[in-house]
């Protein structure tokens, strides 16, 4: 039997979620198998090195599992050598979206024996099989080791066909409280009813192949019945006493019948609960019946997102929206007094400053209580960095400092041309007074709201202000001309 820790660093991260990769790893594990399993949550606890060497002595492990994202690769690798230094017994497993996209990279540090791609949940109980009776590793999928003669990568990965094989994430494993409590955001969404929320995902994978986006689950999705769903959030509910359920799917409404299901089964259940979809729901897959469905379930907030209002570069990341429907579903959901958001990215390869005014000017005419301007990042392993690194674009390996930082710039526009137009884009979203009022008015009231609009006012105002308003000519043809967003 091994003892097995699941550790996530603190990388700074500004929102304190259940790391629901962990649990449900720790979850899988100790239903098929006898391992005793553990878990610490650095992010939660804002954790020091020190309080990373106490959860190590006190659990005792013989196998340590590190899961992080691929803007978390430094803090992965620096807890991977503190914890190799002290207590170089200690197998250390990397796992998560870093360690998907970039194995190589990371099976590279000498403090790590262990690399997983894509789901953990089979290979790593395997793994801990193939550790404790001494057995061989080399018919594990998805897992990377090191040889004598250098490094395996694996040709196939181990997936989990039906998601109810997993049981319910072990919410039993970490206390809940110390995350609605945190000082951290409890949820990816900026409005929330309750700090008493927990995120749930009722799917895996996405049908969708847009160029710049992740593959850990793969392109075909799969999704758990609607009864573990309905058992998860029961479960919840009554033992946790959560009031809010954030969905956090790659694509949640993917079929229409089995979301119209969900919303049926949860209105009738009648729990009293607050939902809300802040990963982004694709608008054109929606109905009006669709909108009224979930909204009499008890969702106060749901996030669109088109990533791009340009047709030309629609085609070039192939992630194609009708943006007629689009527009017409955000309306028509904003008319039913929900919160409404929307998601959408400037910066693609090739990209020009014409092209990214079509995306700002189309979020500019919905009727949305919230909008968010991002930069393409690149990510390692996805078809637009693949693309740039032939293109000699990225000449080197790219560390990612913040979720949402510019790591590389592959558009037509020069750096300072692309961060400006999206601080000005910002500018002129929240300081339109419709839009703020918009904004205020399908904002949840509780005792936090106040802080929440404060904030939000001082960061949009004085983060960009100056830097706009100390520039708001642009030279062209030798003539000062006005811009909204250059």
């Amino acid at each position: 039997m091994q003892r097995l820790l699941l550790l996530r660093p603190d990388s700074g991260i500004y929102c304190a979620l259940p790391p629901l990769g962990l649990l449900s790893l720790a979850a899988y594990i100790r239903h098929y198998s006898d391992h005793q399993i553990g878990i610490f949550d650095g992010v939660e606890k804002s954790a020091e090195d020190s309080q990373v060497i106490q959860a190590i002595e006190s659990f005792q492990p013989d196998v340590i599992g590190i899961g992080s994202l691929s803007c978390e690769q430094i803090e992965a690798h620096h807890t991977a050598n503190l914890i190799k230094e002290l207590f170089p017994e200690i197998k250390i497993v990397l796992g998560g979206p870093y360690a998907s996209s970039e194995p190589s990279e990371a099976i590279d540090d000498p403090a790590v024996d262990y690399v997983i791609v894509g789901e953990g949940e089979i290979a790593l109980t395997k793994l801990l099989k193939a550790l404790d009776q001494e057995g061989n590793v080399s018919e594990i999928k998805g897992l990377v080791y090191k040889t004598g003669e250098g490094v395996n990568l694996p040709n196939q990965l181990e997936v989990v066909d039906d998601l109810d094989e997993i049981p319910m994430p072990a919410w039993d494993l970490i206390d809940l409280e110390r995350y609605f409590y945190n000082r951290r955001q409890c949820s990816m969404n900026l409005h929330v009813t309750s700090r008493r929320c927990v995120p749930i995902a009722s799917t895996r994978g996405c049908v969708y192949k847009c160029t710049y986006c992740h593959n850990i689950f793969g392109k075909k999705v799969r999704a758990r019945s609607v009864d573990k769903i309905i058992e998860e959030i029961e479960y919840l509910k009554t033992e946790n006493g959560v009031e809010e359920v954030e969905f956090v799917d790659d694509i949640f409404n993917y079929d229409r019948r089995r979301t119209s299901n969900i919303a049926k089964r949860i209105s009738a259940g009648n729990y009293g609960l607050k939902f809300c979809f802040s990963n982004g729901l694709k608008a054109d897959l929606i109905t009006p019946d669709l909108v009224d469905q979930l909204i009499e379930m008890g969702t106060f907030r749901i996030c669109y997102v088109i990533d791009t209002g340009s047709p030309v570069i629609q085609k070039k990341i192939n992630r194609v929206h009708d943006l007629k429907k689009t527009c017409e579903i955000i309306n028509y959901t904003s008319s039913r007094g929900i919160s409404v958001g929307l998601s959408v990215i400037v910066g693609f390869p090739g990209e020009t400053a014409e092209q990214a005014r079509i995306t700002l000017d189309y979020a500019f005419k919905l009727k949305l209580s919230t909008v968010s301007f991002l930069i393409l990042n690149p990510y390692p392993s996805t078809e637009i960095y693949e693309q740039a690194v032939k293109d000699g674009k990225i000449t080197k390996r790219m560390v990612y400092s913040h979720l949402y930082s510019l790591s590389v710039n592959l558009s037509a526009m020069s750096d300072k041309k692309l961060q400006r137009m999206v601080k000005l884009a910002y500018l002129r979203y929240y300081l339109h007074p419709i839009r703020l009022w918009r904004f205020i008015s399908t904002t949840p009231i509780h005792h936090f709201f106040f802080s929440k609009l404060y904030t939000l006012c001082l960061v949009t105002f004085f983060k960009h202000a100056a830097e706009v308003i100390g520039d708001k000519y642009q030279y062209a043809d030798g003539k000062k001309k006005r811009s909204r967003f250059s």
